[in-house]
């Protein structure tokens, strides 16, 4: 056994200032806040909910123009709940300049004159994570009938608003994206970010399909999501963590399969930081040791 005082070591409170963000969804959030809190990492960016064909149309790309903020909070009424109100308000802010990337614990980031771009440009991360969960998730809504922006798409929850019949009439879903589509977005991705930050470490963690089980056609998506993006990702600097094929019992069953249990995504976030400080090798890639004498 070792002693007290070595058990109660604050090596787990010192301060690494390992800067590390995620464009994903809790599955990088969640290891992140392990991070944060037991590895002394410093969060600089979190861009939440964003699927990856529009992230790549917006933002990558701009190719694309995004409904005005300004029009949505003039077509949209606010739900009475203010809880349902302040997460629908959350959700646009999570995909729109200026406070995308700054959301949740760092919202005190918001209005300081910076942009998630700005943050990209002038700072030096050590780690950016990446997954799939919205492609996995969800549809988007786009215009009907709109020349300008009926290719605008856009992740809205009608029944997040009083006047959801109204959105529902003057939007339409999407269709989810195809693994082909989704690997190809974020191929598009990985290059952006890896232009911004050649010296981070960029991690993709592909979203498990043994949560999906009851769902044949999630479970697919997500299964062969991986089998596209290795295919086409083998000869980028890019680490692909597989989709967790795990137990029934580390999972919150169906009614909450966007989330497993907490150990799964403690054990995520010690791997990311044994990739970081160990030398630790890339899922697949053997551990390369120092040659004696060098």
């Amino acid at each position: 056994m070792f002693p007290l005082e070595v058990l109660k070591s604050e090596d787990h409170m010192m301060t690494y200032a390992h800067k590390i963000g995620y464009l994903g969804s809790c599955l990088s959030s969640i290891p992140i806040a392990t991070l944060v809190d037991n590895y002394g990492f410093e969060e600089c960016f979190r861009v939440h909910h964003n699927r990856s064909d529009a992230f790549r149309k917006y933002y990558c790309e701009r190719s694309s123009r995004m409904l005005s903020r300004d029009w949505l909070d003039n077509f949209l009424v606010p739900n009475d709940d203010e809880n349902i109100a302040r997460d629908a308000e959350e959700y646009l802010d999570n995909q729109m300049l200026p406070h995308i990337g700054f959301g949740a614990t760092l919202k005190g980031m918001r209005g300081k004159g910076e942009t998630l771009f700005d943050i990209l440009r002038n700072s030096v991360l050590d780690v950016i994570l990446l997954d799939n969960f919205m492609d996995i998730a969800a549809k988007l809504m786009v215009k009907k009938s709109d020349a300008e922006f009926g290719g605008s798409p856009l992740f809205l929850n009608p029944h997040f608003y009083s006047n959801h019949d109204e959105i529902i009439s003057a939007f339409e879903f999407t269709e989810y994206l195809t693994p082909h589509e989704s690997a190809s977005n974020w191929k598009v991705i990985y290059h952006w970010f890896r232009r911004l930050q050649p010296k981070a470490k960029i991690i993709f963690i592909c979203f498990p399909y043994a949560t999906s089980r009851d769902t044949m056609e999630r479970f697919n998506r997500a299964r062969d999501f991986y089998i596209e993006f290795e295919k086409i990702m083998r000869d980028e600097d890019l680490d692909i963590i597989p989709p967790l094929d795990v137990e029934e019992e580390f999972t919150n069953g169906p009614g909450d399969w966007y989330h497993v249990k907490p150990s799964l995504y403690q054990a995520l976030a010690g791997y990311i930081f044994l990739r970081v400080v160990a030398k630790f090798p890339k899922m697949g890639s053997a551990y390369v040791l120092e040659t004696v004498g060098a």
